[in-house]
C-alpha cells in the first residue's frame, strides 16, 4: 500500500523525520549516542532506491550541531542541494573537534550545490580560513553566524565581503578581530543585523567603518570597552538604526548620550547596562528619543531617582531594566502607581 503512494506524499511523511529535530529527540548529546532522528533517516534510506533519494530531498532545515565533523560532511553530501534552506553546522560545548583545511575544502565543494541556502551557522568552529564561503551561490545567503570562532582574525573576514546578500551577521566572541577586520564588512551594504559583542579589540576606528552600513537596524557592541564617544558619534549616520546595545562599554560618558545617542531618534531599544560613568547630566538627554520602548540601565548607579522619574515622563517606554540598582528599585516600589504602565525589571 505504502509503495503505491506518490513520491511527493512519501516525501511529506519523511519530513517528520527532519534532522533539525535532533534536540527534541536526542538520546544523548555525546557523539557515542547518535540522535534517534538521524538514525531513523539512515534506516529509512536503505529500504529502497526511491526512499534513499526522497528521505534526503525533503529536508529543508538541517541541524547537525551534536555531530562530529566527519558525520556532518557525510550528511551534507547526501542532502538535496536544491531544497535545503538552513544549515546548522555549529559545534557544541561537548563536541568541539578540530576542522582541518581538507574538511573546509570538502565543505566548500558541497556548499556550492546549495542554491537556496539562506541560513548558515558555524558557531564555535576552530577554523580561521573562510575562503570556502566563496563557493556559496551568490545572492541567496541572508544569515551567517560565526559566534565564538576564536581563531578568526582580520584576514579571515576578507571572504565575507563577497557575500553581498547578507542581512544578518554574528561575530560575537571572535576576540581576535580588530578594527582592520571590521573594514572588510563595509561592502555588506544590505546588513540589517550585526553582532560584534565581545570582539573587544575593536576600537573607534572599527565603528567608523560601520557608519557606511546605512541599512543597519540592530547593532550589538557589548563589552567593546575600548570604544569612546568618537566611535559612537560616527553611528549617528545610521538613520534606520532601531536597536543598539552598548552594554559594558565602560569609557562611555554623559557626552556620549548628549552628543550622539540623543540624536539617534529612530531608536526603539537601547541597552546601556554597566555603563557606570553615565550620570544625570547624560541620562536626561534620552528624553529626545521619543520612539524608545525598551531601555536597560541596569548597573548605572550614578543615575538618581529624581532624574530617572523626570526622564521617564518624557518617554513612552514599555519596559525598563533597573535590575542592579537598589536605589531605583526602591523608588519604583514606593511609586508603583506612577510606573504601572511600564514593565519594570527590578530583580535585585
Amino acid at each position: 500500500m505504502f509503495d503505491k503512494l506518490p513520491d511527493e506524499v512519501i516525501a511529506k511523511l519523511f519530513n517528520f523525520l527532519d534532522v533539525s529535530e535532533w534536540w527534541k529527540y536526542r538520546v544523548n548529546i555525546l557523539q557515542s549516542s547518535i540522535t534517534t532522528s538521524l538514525a531513523c533517516l539512515s534506516r529509512v534510506e536503505i529500504v529502497c532506491k526511491t526512499w534513499s533519494t526522497l528521505v534526503w530531498e525533503c529536508q529543508l532545515h538541517v541541524d547537525l550541531r551534536p555531530f562530529k565533523t566527519t558525520t556532518k560532511m557525510r550528511v551534507i553530501e547526501k542532502l538535496s542541494a536544491k531544497n535545503v534552506q538552513s544549515l546548522h553546522l555549529a559545534s557544541t560545548s561537548v563536541i568541539r573537534d578540530q576542522v582541518s583545511d581538507s574538511d573546509l575544502r570538502r565543505l566548500g565543494k558541497s556548499l556550492e550545490r546549495f542554491l537556496n541556502l539562506s541560513f548558515l551557522s558555524f558557531d564555535l568552529w576552530k577554523a580561521s580560513d573562510l575562503t570556502f564561503l566563496k563557493s556559496l551561490p551568490h545572492g541567496k545567503l541572508e544569515t551567517l553566524s560565526l559566534k565564538w570562532c576564536y581563531k578568526l582574525d582580520d584576514a579571515s573576514l576578507a571572504p565575507l565581503a563577497a557575500l553581498a546578500s547578507l542581512t544578518s551577521l554574528s561575530l560575537s566572541g571572535c576576540d581576535n578581530i580588530t578594527s582592520a577586520g571590521v573594514g572588510h564588512l563595509q561592502q555588506l551594504t544590505n546588513l540589517k543585523r550585526l553582532d560584534l559583542s565581545r570582539c573587544n579589540k575593536i576600537t573607534d576606528a572599527g565603528l567608523i567603518h560601520l557608519s557606511k552600513l546605512v541599512s543597519l537596524r540592530r547593532l550589538w557592541l557589548v563589552d567593546l570597552y575600548r570604544i569612546t564617544q568618537i566611535g559612537i558619534g560616527s553611528l549617528i549616520h545610521l538613520t534606520e538604526l532601531e536597536a543598539l546595545s552598548i552594554a559594558e562599554c565602560y569609557k562611555l560618558t554623559n557626552n556620549t548620550i548628549s552628543e550622539s545617542i540623543a540624536k539617534m531618534t529612530s531608536l526603539t531599544a537601547l541597552d546601556l547596562s554597566e555603563c557606570s560613568e553615565i550620570m544625570d547630566a547624560g541620562f536626561e538627554h534620552l528624553a529626545y528619543l521619543t520612539n524608545l520602548s525598551y531601555l536597560n540601565i541596569s548597573g548605572c548607579p550614578k543615575i538618581t531617582e529624581t532624574c530617572f522619574a523626570h526622564t521617564l515622563t518624557c518617554l513612552s517606554l514599555k519596559c525598563v531594566d533597573i535590575s542592579k540598582d537598589l536605589a531605583l528599585i526602591q523608588h519604583v516600589r514606593r511609586n508603583e502607581k506612577t510606573y504601572k504602565s511600564i514593565k519594570v525589571i527590578k530583580n535585585y
